[in-house]
Parts: structure tokens; C-alpha cells; sequence
């Protein structure tokens, strides 16, 4: 009886208050912790995030690059992570190099990034007391520490928000009576799982969730559906061999 109550009253807003709570509570520990290892090539000394003119610099160079202008030397590596120099910009614009507003972006990817799992579990019909509890053990288990406390570790957190993103969206993509928004929804969701790859290149593992899921869900598709699904995935598998391909060659760094 009292897991009904509980049930019937646990919100997304309530569940989003009590991740917030506790993350920071877990995290608060760690947001005045100082620039450490790659934190100082990548933003400290990283000339690219001081001005958001750059913005096209990002792209088209590795994430020290910008570092070796300051320090007059050739940095070589294969770090390709455009959205966490974006992030890195963004944050600099406005607070410069305060160390506590980068270790809170971090914390806030984190706690979105649970609330996305819950949603995301939510969505497979798992109850909201069960997905509640997953969504806290992804928040609290200590193998989230390292990308969660480390500046630098900051394109996990961010990958995988725009990776279950796309993932939400592509589940509720699929309109047979509305054909224009399914194609919206299709392309956004192609749209975040590139982004996510911009992040970090483990998120070419959308491929396989969305594959996965799509299994774990075939029984409730129709036959055109998962004619649909299917050429989804194989549009997914294609963005992601053009990116593997432009990372071994013209995004390839370490030359």
C-alpha cells in the first residue's frame, strides 16, 4: 500500500528536486577543487576557449592545440572533443578561470544525465519506483567519480547526455499518422547523436543501444514500424562510419 502511495506520488519534478539534492550533496566535496593534469593544457593554458571567436578552431584542431599557442611549442594528440572546448569557452566568457564553475557544470551534466536515465526507463515500462532507484544508483555509484569530479573528464558526462537524448527521441520518433513529425523527430534525433560523437567518440555505442532497443521492443512494432526502425539503424551505422573515417584521416591529430 504504501509503495502505491509512493508510486502514484513520485513526479518527474519531485525526482528531478531529490537527484539535484543529492548530487550536489555527494559532489559539494569536490567544486573547489583545483585545475589538475590535463585541466592545464586544456584550459588554462588553452588560448582557443579565451575567446569564442575561435569557435570554428574547435572543430578543426585537437583539444591542446590551443595550448601550444601559449606555451610556443607543437602539442600533438588525438583528443578531438569540440563540444568540451565549446563548454570550456562558454564557461570562460563568463567566469574566467574560477575553477568552482566548471566543476559545477560537470555536477549539473551528471544529475541531468540521471534524470535522463529514469525518463529513459520510465519509457521501457519499467515502474517509476524502479526507475527512480536506477536513476540514484547511476547518480551515487563510484564509478561515476572520475568524469564526474575531473574537469577534464567532463565530454563523458556531456557524450552521454546527448546520447540518451537522442536515444528518448528516437524511441517516440515514429508517427504513422503524422509523417512530418516523424521526420523531424528522426533527424533531431540524428542531430544529438552526432553532437554526442563531437563529445566523445564511445558514442558511437548509440548504434548498439538504439539496436538493442529496438529488439527489446520489436514485439510491441508493426510491420512497418520495424521496417522504419531499421532503416534508422542503418542511417545511424552510416553517420557513424563517415565519422570514423574523417577521424582517421583529415580529424586525425596525432601526425
Amino acid at each position: 500500500m504504501i509503495m502505491e502511495v509512493f508510486e502514484k506520488n513520485l513526479k518527474n519534478s519531485l525526482v528531478l528536486f531529490i537527484l539535484c539534492l543529492l548530487g550536489f550533496l555527494v559532489y559539494s566535496n569536490v567544486i573547489n577543487a583545483p585545475f589538475f593534469f590535463d585541466d592545464i593544457n586544456f584550459i588554462v593554458f588553452n588560448k582557443y576557449i579565451h575567446s569564442l571567436s575561435n569557435f570554428f578552431n574547435y572543430f578543426t584542431s585537437s583539444l591542446e592545440t590551443g595550448a601550444g599557442l601559449q606555451l610556443h611549442v607543437n602539442l600533438h594528440n588525438n583528443f578531438y572533443r569540440p563540444l568540451q572546448q565549446l563548454s570550456h569557452g562558454i564557461i570562460y566568457q563568463f567566469f574566467g578561470l574560477k575553477v568552482q564553475a566548471y566543476h559545477i557544470l560537470s555536477i549539473l551534466l551528471h544529475i541531468t544525465n540521471s534524470f535522463l536515465v529514469f525518463l529513459l526507463l520510465k519509457r521501457l515500462s519499467f515502474s517509476r519506483i524502479a526507475s527512480f532507484l536506477a536513476a540514484l544508483i547511476f547518480l551515487v555509484h563510484p564509478v561515476q567519480i572520475e568524469a564526474v569530479s575531473y574537469i577534464s573528464g567532463v565530454s563523458d558526462p556531456l557524450s552521454f547526455m546527448f546520447m540518451i537524448s537522442g536515444i528518448l527521441v528516437y524511441l517516440n520518433c515514429y508517427d504513422p499518422e503524422n509523417k512530418v513529425k516523424t521526420i523531424l523527430k528522426t533527424s533531431l534525433a540524428a542531430i544529438l547523436f552526432i553532437i554526442a560523437l563531437l563529445s566523445k567518440e564511445s558514442a558511437v555505442i548509440f548504434c548498439l543501444l538504439v539496436g538493442l532497443l529496438s529488439i527489446f521492443l520489436w514485439k510491441n512494432y508493426s510491420k512497418e514500424e520495424r521496417l522504419f526502425r531499421i532503416k534508422n539503424l542503418v542511417f545511424y551505422l552510416i553517420l557513424a562510419g563517415i565519422y570514423v573515417y574523417l577521424r582517421f584521416t583529415v580529424l586525425n591529430f596525432s601526425k
